[in-house]
């Protein structure tokens, strides 16, 4: 190929910059695996060998350092390589759904109902347990519970996205989970599977806008689940 800039007027092709990977998995069969999978290439011993008994826990949203790889995980190889981190809920072990005035957790519906009516009656806030996601962590996109809709999930990253194109700046590499792929059969208060589906993938102007623009986008760290990777320039 004829190089740029050494007298050829042929730009570069995409690939010299970006790899791209769509439709892939992680080798997890369940979330607890998965996820560490999914953002550390890797599920150790303890998580191997404690597979279905989960007598410790079932670090699905970390909180569990026994379950991290000892190399790390995404969001520190970034960092080693000088490049800029957003995360959007992977790894909030610590999340905060409260109602403002009583304290109490509110119901899938009543946080649907306060969303549609524009309101602001509920407090949501991230947190980890993992110092090293902390600085990168968005302060209110949390993964897990699913009782949060997951197009509140995508007015976050939205906001943020909006503000990227002001600026000029983007983060290098984001994460974002989208975990309402998860399904709640006929349990009173959630909507049934394929209403809450048709939810998840609203038409081009939500969840869509700004998709290639993501670094990683995991729908869910689950064996079978699709994920969107395009490693950072």
């Amino acid at each position: 190929m004829p190089v740029p800039g050494r007298g050829d007027a042929e730009p570069p092709r995409a690939g010299a910059q970006w790899t791209l990977l769509d439709n892939t998995y992680t080798s997890g069969a369940n979330s607890a695996d998965g996820h560490q999978w999914t953002v550390s290439a890797t599920a150790d011993g303890y998580i191997e060998q404690n597979y279905s008994a989960n007598a410790r826990s079932y670090p699905y949203d970390g909180g569990d350092p026994l379950a991290y790889s000892p190399e790390g995980f995404l969001w520190t190889s970034a960092v080693r390589a000088g490049k800029t981190v957003r995360v959007y809920g992977e790894f909030v072990n610590k999340p905060k759904v409260v109602d403002r005035q009583t304290g109490k957790r509110p119901t899938w519906t009543e946080l649907w109902q306060d969303y549609q009516a524009k309101g602001n009656k509920y407090e949501i806030t991230a947190d980890t347990d993992n110092a090293a996601l902390k600085p990168h962590l968005h302060p209110r996109y949390i993964g897990f519970p699913s009782i949060v809709s997951d197009q509140w999930r995508a007015d976050q990253f939205l906001a943020d996205l909006t503000d990227f194109e002001k600026t000029g700046k983007m983060p290098h590499l984001s994460i974002l989970l989208l975990p309402n792929d998860h399904t709640m059969g006929t349990s009173p208060e959630r909507p049934p599977p394929r209403r809450r589906r048709r939810r998840q993938r609203p038409g081009p102007g939500a969840h869509h806008r700004g998709a290639d623009e993501v670094t990683l986008l995991e729908r869910h760290a689950d064996s079978g689940d699709r994920g969107r990777l395009a490693a950072w320039p």
